[in-house]
């Protein structure tokens, strides 16, 4: 209830209780009549305050409630930057493309035990087929150490006998196989198949003149032919090792040196005349890395494919025997030829051993016979000369054979003739021309033409190569 309400009845209850009192005392009853007409008349007006006070009462409690509703709320806070919602940035649809081919995986041969080292598959661990002799020595080297994938691999190798075994080795050379993680996964001949030869060679281990058969050639590793290998594909990166194999005969050493001459020989040959033992030699591995990248074709020196010929290699004589080199002219040939020569550069003391480099830029195959030494000159005179180093090689284009010429002993010339052997060169300053007398003993074209078959020997070719100066003490 309302305080006005609560004051408006009490205001009516008082004023009955005096009305009341003040007739008691005047000694009068209650009037009736007039009090239900007034009590009648009291409810309208009581009524009608109550009607107007709680119209009142719900007026302020709506006033009230607005203010409290308004106090109660808290202040907003002070306005801030209006507010940006981040709206994602629709990602253009990007057109459709055609993947680029993915190069398929070089797949590498399997091992299969049931084949003979040196087949295409087969393992290292597996034996030979004919069985290996320890008295064939089969050495091996290759150049570089590491190349990129499809390029070339220099190797050179190199056939000998030990004790009194003579070997009668294959004119073709050996067959260079390529192995990982145990796995021939690549073999390739020494030389192309268009340039195999039917002749021998005469290998023996004499204490003063020694034999052996030496091939250098460049091959491009690739996968061999296996079932389910990728053949012909350039082998992917890794390391790999590097094997010769190479068939040969055996017979007694002395009984080879018996036969006349070694060359033109083919194993029928042979074997008419000698007991023979067919044989097999495996040289030790050589490291071999692939790395994982491919070869610049414009690193790859253009190789020729006509004709081979030696027409205009150096100075040219129909002689087949050496010419003494007392005798001979040392004008310098052209740098640039398809057989050159090369010593050291600006002045080399004596003493040191002097290596002389002889390259064949020609096509196919040649068998090379060469005789290298210095040739010592004063005021445009030979005055003495080294010791001849002695050489026999097969070898192909871009093929670099050296030879090593003592520098403290040789030979004195006089009047363009040898006047003593194996003396001391004198002291003093001279100017050294390597030279290299070559006699070719076979040449093949790269489709398997004799130019000149092998086995015979053709005529010599004097070849000079630039000067430097030697000092000896």
């Amino acid at each position: 209830m309302s305080d006005e309400l609560r004051r408006a009845l009490d205001d009516l209850v008082q004023g009955v209780a005096a009305e009341q009192d003040a007739r008691a005392r005047a000694g009068g009853g209650l009037p009736i009549s007039r009090m239900t007409a007034r009590a009648r008349r009291g409810r309208v007006r009581r009524a009608a305050l109550v009607s107007a006070i709680t119209a009142c009462a719900v007026l302020g409690a709506a006033a009230g409630g607005v203010a409290v509703a308004t106090w109660d709320r808290p202040s907003p806070a002070p306005a801030g930057p209006p507010t940006r919602t981040a709206v994602p940035t629709p990602r253009p649809t990007p057109a459709p493309t055609t993947d680029a081919p993915t190069a398929p995986r070089t797949v590498l041969p399997t091992g299969d035990g049931s084949l003979p080292f040196g087949a295409c598959g087969s393992l290292v661990a597996s034996p030979t087929d004919p069985p290996a002799a320890p008295e064939v020595v089969l050495r091996l080297t290759t150049a570089p150490a590491a190349v990129p994938r499809g390029a070339t691999v220099e190797v050179r190798t190199t056939l000998g006998s030990s004790g009194d075994i003579g070997v009668v080795g294959t004119g073709s050379g050996p067959r260079i196989v390529v192995a990982r993680d145990g796995v021939v996964v690549a073999v390739a001949d020494t030389y192309p198949a268009a340039a195999r030869v039917d002749t021998v060679n005469f290998v023996y281990d004499d204490p003063q003149y020694p034999s052996s058969a030496i091939f250098v050639s460049h091959i491009t590793p690739t996968v061999c032919d296996a079932p389910g290998a990728v053949a012909g594909a350039a082998l992917p990166a890794g390391d790999y090792e590097v094997f010769a194999l190479s068939k040969a005969w055996t017979t007694p050493r002395d009984e080879l040196m018996g036969l006349v001459g070694d060359s033109g020989w083919t194993v029928q040959d042979v074997a008419e005349h000698l007991p023979l033992e067919h044989r097999s030699a495996v040289s030790d591995p050589v490291t071999l890395r692939i790395e994982p990248r491919d070869v610049d074709p414009a690193t790859l020196p253009p190789v020729p494919t006509g004709p081979p010929s030696l027409e205009g290699a150096g100075s040219y004589s129909d002689a087949y025997s050496y010419p003494d080199p007392c005798t001979q002219a040392v004008t310098p040939n052209a740098s640039e030829g398809v057989l050159t020569v090369a010593g050291p550069a600006g002045t080399v003391t004596a003493g040191d051993d002097v290596e002389i480099r002889t390259t064949y830029a020609g096509s196919g195959r040649l068998t090379l016979r060469r005789a290298s030494d210095l040739r010592l000159v004063r005021d445009g005179e030979v005055v003495a000369t080294t010791v001849v180093t002695f050489g026999r090689e097969d070898i192909d284009h871009g093929t670099t054979v050296t030879a090593v010429a003592p520098t403290s002993v040789g030979r004195s010339c006089s009047d363009g003739a040898t006047a003593e052997m194996d003396v001391p060169v004198p002291p003093g300053t001279y100017t050294a021309y390597p030279v290299t007398v070559v006699s070719p003993e076979g040449l093949v074209a790269p489709d398997g033409t004799d130019v000149l078959p092998r086995g015979w020997e053709g005529a010599a070719h004097e070849l000079v190569g630039e000067p430097f100066t030697l000092v000896v003490p």
